[in-house]
């Protein structure tokens, strides 16, 4: 009923939008070739020009904080929560990344401004983590007024906040080298395993204070586990291995407990029932919602552990997964060979499915349907709603009132699409790699 809901309101928005198709581009093409024949190379131009106008637009240099919003609404704070700064972090090493820069000026920037949810928070859980002696440096939802000092106990941080943020710290070391930004990634995946994974019935909660069990506190997790143990092999061989193992434990449970089988997508949790002690006793009843995101990140899991373990059941399941996405996510034949994908909560949601489908592409190059046809989609909003390095929500609808009506342009959604560029420009690349190999 959701979806139908959101393809009805698609069409009629569409109708008043129908007249921005053929806009002039003059402004949107700033910094542009007329003649780009290179996917790769206009992918990297365009993913370069709006995360550039993103960081000039949402960073405020002086204070060290990103907007949440632009324009910032009435009831809600102008300071982006930690969840929203990680997608413009995101972007940011992603940008790095394909202009071969070391510590750019914005990136140096944004990874300051993330001192400002930093905090410390015992790891001790009653019948979870009993040691009571080790604290954490964990990342709080809200942030603070001054470096270190975020409020991070009770509900202020959660175990899914801290998944990604590990992530982004560990392609920051990938790219710079920077030991501090591994040791970050390391503390906090042994905070998540340790105090979150539920003894007897498994999972990982959605926080220290928090008993549902979590897509989003699992699925990502599997990755950068075993990327954690690849870049600690060296040094650290025990706790490689302990990363690898927590790796299949988390893996199964969730293939296990929230795949639907009906169609091989993910669902959003599954509660907790205890025994009159306090013991976790069994699964309660699960949130049968599904989000993009909850599946691309277990595209991601399934590729990351093919690669592992080399059995062919983890690639298979990640290509299931995969294709359901496209299917069922997918809205088709709306624009010819494009297709929408859910906008109605963070189109960030999408940008986790999209970097499932590259690695599934990296893992098999027979893989190009997905991001092909992403390829289309963003294009099609580019040239036709892009407007001053910023495309809308909904990529083939346009602007809900017209560009100078729209209410706010947010954080999250906007980083996310400059990073979809930048992600393709990664995915063209690595496929002209292929036809020159």
């Amino acid at each position: 009923m959701k979806r139908i809901v959101v393809i009805i309101l698609s069409v009629l928005m569409a109708l008043s939008v129908f007249a921005l198709a053929g806009c002039s581009q003059e402004a949107f093409e700033k910094g542009e070739g007329a003649n780009v024949n290179s996917l790769y190379t206009r992918n990297l131009k365009r993913g370069t020009y709006m995360s550039k106008t993103m960081y000039k637009d949402f960073y405020n240099e002086d204070i060290e904080y990103a907007h949440r919003n632009i324009p910032a609404l009435e009831y809600e704070s102008d300071f982006s929560d930690c969840w929203r700064y990680t997608g413009l972090y995101s972007m940011i090493i992603r940008l790095n990344e394909l202009n071969g820069k070391k510590n750019t000026k914005e990136f140096k920037n944004v990874a300051e401004g993330f001192e400002y949810y930093k905090g410390r928070r015992s790891g001790y859980r009653p019948g979870i983590n009993e040691d009571k002696t080790r604290s954490y440096t964990v990342f709080a939802v809200n942030r603070a007024s001054a470096k270190g000092k975020a409020m991070v106990g009770g509900k202020e941080s959660v175990f899914d906040d801290q998944i990604w943020i590990a992530r982004e710290y560990l392609n920051a070391y990938n790219l710079f080298g920077d030991i501090e930004y591994l040791n970050t990634a390391v503390e906090l995946s042994e905070y998540i395993y340790l105090s979150g994974w539920m003894p007897v019935i498994g999972g990982i909660t959605w926080g220290q204070s928090y008993d549902t069990r979590h897509s989003c506190s699992n699925a990502p997790f599997v990755k950068v586990l075993i990327e954690l143990a690849d870049a600690v092999e060296s040094t650290k061989a025990s706790s490689a291995e302990t990363y690898r193992n927590w790796a299949k434990n988390v893996y199964e449970w969730t293939y296990s407990t929230l795949r639907d089988p009906a169609d091989n997508l993910y669902w959003d949790l599954v509660g907790t029932i205890y025994d009159t002690d306090g013991t976790p006793l069994r699964n309660d009843s699960i949130d049968k919602a599904k989000y993009t995101y909850n599946s691309g990140a277990m595209i991601s899991a399934g590729v990351a552990m093919y690669k592992l373990t080399g059995e062919q059941r983890y690639l298979d399941e990640a290509k299931a997964t995969a294709k359901s996405c496209y299917e069922n996510f997918g809205v088709h034949g709306f624009v010819d060979g494009c297709t929408m994908y859910p906008s109605d909560t963070t189109t960030w949601f999408n940008l986790v499915m999209y970097i499932g489908y590259y690695d599934l592409f990296l893992a098999d190059n027979t893989q190009t349907l997905y991001l092909d046809d992403l390829q289309r989609t963003i294009d099609y909003a580019y040239e036709n709603f892009g407007r001053d390095g910023y495309i809308p929500v909904s990529w083939l609808v346009g602007w809900e009132a017209g560009w100078e009506k729209s209410d706010c342009k947010n954080l999250l959604d906007h980083s996310s699409h400059a990073e979809t560029y930048l992600l393709l420009a990664q995915y063209q690349k690595s496929k002209q790699e292929l036809l020159a190999a």
